[in-house]
């Protein structure tokens, strides 16, 4: 649930890799469930591929 514009900025920095956010990568091993060969490929495909959705539900949101 998001009420503010930071809150909304951070929930995108803590789901995007660095760059864009700060996001850590814990097992090396998603990348294969993806399709890709190594964990840097991953990363440098996750942020533009990733659905990040927000739930409003506030009047102050």
């Amino acid at each position: 649930m998001v009420s503010t514009a930071d809150e909304a900025r951070s929930i995108v920095q803590l789901s995007k890799f660095p760059p864009v956010g700060v996001r850590g990568q814990g097992s090396p091993f998603a990348c294969f469930s993806h399709g890709f060969a190594t964990p840097a490929e991953y990363v440098a495909n996750a942020n533009d591929r990733l659905i990040l959705m927000a739930k409003v539900e506030t009047a102050e949101a």
